[in-house]
């Protein structure tokens, strides 16, 4: 499952025209929007495939520890959100 949930999202971006709009956005959002990029339609994708990704972690996150506890997120998302402040 592991090399799937790697090859998959990589080919995604590499690939695709999604992935094309994703990388020419975060290059130049500018430049990208003037080559016929909607932004519109664009974060919501990579929003979706975020959390998509996000859920099977928390499945094999679950599947690992062996039970199902409503604070089980806490630890591994506290460093991810520290992160994302100091970005």
């Amino acid at each position: 499952m592991t090399p799937l949930l790697l090859v998959g999202p990589t080919g995604l971006v590499n690939r695709t025209q999604l992935g094309r709009a994703m990388r020419a956005t975060a290059a130049d959002p500018r430049v990208a929007a003037r080559a016929g990029v909607r932004p519109d339609r664009l974060i919501p994708a990579t929003c979706a495939i975020g959390a998509a990704l996000a859920a099977v972690a928390a499945v094999m996150w679950a599947a690992n520890c062996g039970t199902v506890r409503h604070t089980m997120g806490r630890m591994p998302g506290l460093p991810g959100e520290r992160g994302a402040d100091r970005a």
